[in-house]
């Protein structure tokens, strides 16, 4: 959480004396579902003409007036990304610009398309992302997605693709797999507002019987191509676990850079206290017609 106040006549003394009663608020408050903390403010004593702002998570800012026409709370969204977030969506936001699609490739003797979701598949993709929040090793989520709309929210918003089978074949287990299953799904969204919204992010699962026959590589890939074409200038990836070595290995064979690293960055299964995260780039601008395509 972070207190802050703007367009203040009060000292500094009082300052601290408000942040003290907000955060005292705020720790006998009882928590909600969208990250806010509901609490009385009318009790707060604030000096006239002061504003005190309230930011109890990424997503959300609570102001505080007091004008001398009494108070009022007014719940604004303030996003300084915009990955985790969005409306629910088809996933086809930009498809004119990539006409091509779907793109078929062979994986072997395995067949594949990659094109945009069907809406006969949002309820696959929801079933993959919930798998990949309770493995919970390479995404920050610890909670699953409980309805298709708060699924379409977070994957569908912008646009997303999935790898589709062309054809029957046998998974990494062995196991028959018919046309029409998918093997991984990922999506293209902007990853920062407005001034910054030409860099874009990427989420990217492949079904686990699918894991280690190339699906991700393939992905990586399309992902590249399609980004530039939808007009995005960079690629930023925010949380690359260390400890997901395959991912690593993955983005920095492709020629992302990792610019960034966190350490301690996230309680993962598996890790024995926190993990670090690497922050990978690819500039999309570098991208022509010799870079690895499929």
């Amino acid at each position: 959480m972070i207190l802050y106040t703007k367009r203040s006549t009060h000292t500094t003394e009082t300052t601290f004396q408000m942040i003290g009663s907000i955060a005292k608020m705020l720790s006998l408050g009882s928590s909600r579902p969208n990250g806010l903390t509901q609490f009385s403010y009318r009790s707060l004593n604030f000096p006239k003409e002061s504003t005190v702002s309230v930011v109890h998570n990424y997503r959300y800012q609570n102001e505080f007036r007091n004008g001398g026409h009494g108070r009022d709370v007014n719940l604004i969204r303030r996003e300084t990304t915009t990955a985790y977030s969005g409306e629910p969506g088809d996933g086809l936001e930009g498809l004119e610009k990539i006409p091509y699609l779907p793109i078929q490739h062979a994986l072997g003797t395995r067949k594949i398309e990659i094109g945009p979701f069907h809406s006969s598949e949002w309820s696959t993709g929801m079933t993959l992302m919930n798998l990949i929040v309770r493995e919970g090793k390479s995404w920050p989520f610890e909670t699953e997605f409980s309805t298709l709309d708060s699924y379409r929210s977070y994957f569908l918003s912008n646009s997303a693709f999935v790898v589709r089978a062309t054809n029957d074949m046998k998974d990494s287990n062995g196991m028959i797999s018919k046309k029409g299953d998918i093997l991984g799904c990922f999506y293209i969204k902007p990853n920062f507002p407005d001034r910054c919204s030409h860099i874009c992010n990427g989420g990217f699962i492949t079904a686990p019987q699918f894991r280690r026959l190339g699906v991700a590589r393939v992905m990586g890939l399309t992902f590249l191509r399609i980004a530039k074409d939808l007009g995005y200038k960079s690629s930023y990836f925010n949380l690359v676990f260390k400890s997901n070595t395959a991912s690593v290995a993955l983005w920095e064979s492709l020629g992302f850079e990792r610019v960034a690293v966190l350490e301690k960055a996230a309680r993962l299964k598996g890790i024995e206290g926190l993990d670090t995260a690497y922050g990978y780039r690819f500039d999309l601008e570098t991208l022509n017609n010799n870079h690895k395509r499929i």
